[in-house]
């Protein structure tokens, strides 16, 4: 059944390549959202979660209001498994700002945009993490 709805889901790259062309050229979203979207996790979260074998704990957030919720859960996660890594991903521009804070604040080890739910992207990201 798996296989059988990821080559169902084939029909949609093209449309939705051209939707993340669309946020990313004509509605002036980040670069880094459009390559998010695609599964590329930046080189820099990939390396930070990658130090000393530990484990990662990933938290997706749509936006804003629940980064904001996921921070006590991150700072809960990191008390109770002191090596494990956080990675927070979001999916808007304004989560993924917010979502900043969070690292600043080492609730969050690496940030990155989430990919769009199609096997590829998602594969690629899982993959990076």
């Amino acid at each position: 059944m798996f296989w059988i709805y990821n080559l169902a889901l084939l029909p949609f790259y093209a449309p939705f390549f051209l939707y993340t062309l669309r946020r990313r050229f004509v509605q002036k979203k980040s670069a880094a959202s459009f390559r998010g979207q695609w599964g590329f996790v930046p080189r820099a979260a990939r390396s930070t979660l990658h130090q000393n074998g530990a484990p990662v704990i990933w938290i997706h957030a749509v936006s804003v209001g629940e980064v904001v919720a996921a921070r006590p859960i991150a700072r809960a996660l990191k008390a109770e498994i002191p090596n494990c890594k956080i990675a927070l991903s979001c999916t808007t521009d304004t989560g993924f700002q917010t979502a900043q804070v969070a690292l600043k604040n080492q609730e969050a080890d690496a940030t990155f945009f989430f990919p769009l739910d199609l096997p590829f992207p998602i594969w690629r990201a899982l993959n990076a993490i």
